[in-house]
């Protein structure tokens, strides 16, 4: 369990969690100025094969991170995941005017729930994506999340709520 703290001014993720790790619970904490993701958990890339299964991220807020100068800036970021419930979270206030955002991005995910997750606030290049959903990621539940304020400034530049970038079977509830 990680819980009560502030992660600041990490030149990576505040939090990483690497594959074959089951029931960890991330709670009440503060991930501030994380250069690429504020909180990562990297299963592996292929599809169907979820690795990080059964764990927690409660009450967790990640504040003005994902801006550095590189590729892959997320807010949050899961592969290879089943099974994890994300709650009460607040993400805001992230990305870099001069890179492409996904806040959220779950890639070969299975049966995740997001409720009571906030994404505001955040800007990014061309490309921001407020959740983004790629790769095969099935079976997800997203209730009461609420989309405020992101921006993409870049010329020709899309914003995307909830995004499915391949054929999902995930459930989106207000």
């Amino acid at each position: 369990m990680i819980k009560n703290g502030l992660i600041q001014n990490f030149t990576r993720a505040g939090i990483s969690v690497q594959p074959t790790t089951s029931r960890i619970k991330i709670m009440d904490i503060t991930c501030f100025n994380c250069a690429v993701r504020g909180v990562e958990l990297i299963g592996p890339a292929a599809p169907a094969v979820a690795t990080i299964t059964e764990s927690i991220i409660k009450n967790v807020d990640i504040l003005q991170s994902a801006d550095a100068v590189a590729a892959g800036n997320n807010g949050l970021f899961l592969q290879g995941c089943r099974d994890i419930k994300v709650a009460d979270c607040r993400i805001n206030e992230n990305g870099v005017a001069t890179q492409d955002l996904s806040v959220v991005q779950l890639s070969n995910c299975l049966k995740c729930s997001f409720f009571n997750v906030d994404v505001n606030d955040n800007v990014g290049s061309t490309d921001v994506r407020a959740f983004d959903l790629s790769s095969t990621t099935s079976l997800c539940i997203f209730k009461n999340c609420v989309v405020e304020k992101n921006e993409a400034i870049g010329a020709s530049s899309s914003f995307g709520g909830f995004v499915r970038s391949e054929e999902h079977t995930s459930e989106l509830q207000s």
